[in-house]
């Protein structure tokens, strides 16, 4: 008994005054242990402080990935953006170049009034602006490519190198690397 008297203390001795009554049962919630050495404790504030110095890191890379990914997908938006604007143009410069050739066909002939010509070289002016070029192979000089040309026919010349556009039947368009119509030649 009193070896466990000195591992052991109550919280409260009884005494005369404070009596633990026969209906009370006391249990281990009543018995601390003996105070912990100061290596002890300062093992524990260590553990404690490893684990939330971890936490912190965990939560920092999470952060750093989150930031990244919140970039990246605004990033890729304004991509999507861009595409969408891009295609959007495209498509209706699509419509509107079978009007541009009636304009460019009077233009060349002739055939346009001051007030036709002005509409044509306005239309003109607004596919320079907005970055759509013309695909115009220059005759008799510039090779076929099938990457900008469609070829409706060909031709042999022995005055004349392999594969050399002779003809431009269509005038091609094309705007940031995307073609809008293949000059056929």
């Amino acid at each position: 008994l009193s070896n466990m008297n000195k591992k052991f203390k109550l919280k409260k001795k009884p005494t005369m005054d404070n009596k633990i009554p026969s209906n009370v049962c006391v249990d281990n919630t009543d018995i601390i242990d003996e105070p912990k050495s100061i290596f002890d404790v300062l093992d524990e504030v260590e553990q404690k402080l490893n684990d939330v110095q971890k936490e912190s890191q965990d939560n920092y890379d999470k952060y750093v990935r989150a930031l990244a990914d919140h970039q990246n997908y605004k990033r890729n938006a304004e991509k999507v953006l861009a595409n969408s604007r891009v295609t959007s143009q495209i498509s209706i410069i699509k419509k509107l170049l079978p009007i541009i050739d009636d304009f460019s066909r009077a233009y060349n002939a002739g055939d346009l009034s001051t007030g036709g010509m002005l509409i044509y070289e306005k239309f003109i002016k607004y596919l320079d602006e907005i970055g759509v070029v013309k695909i115009d192979p220059v005759l008799n000089v510039d090779k076929f490519d099938d990457n900008i040309h469609d070829a409706v026919g060909v031709c042999s010349n022995p005055n004349l190198p392999d594969n050399v556009v002779i003809a431009t039947q269509e005038t091609g368009y094309m705007m940031q690397d995307n073609i809008i119509r293949y000059a056929k030649v």
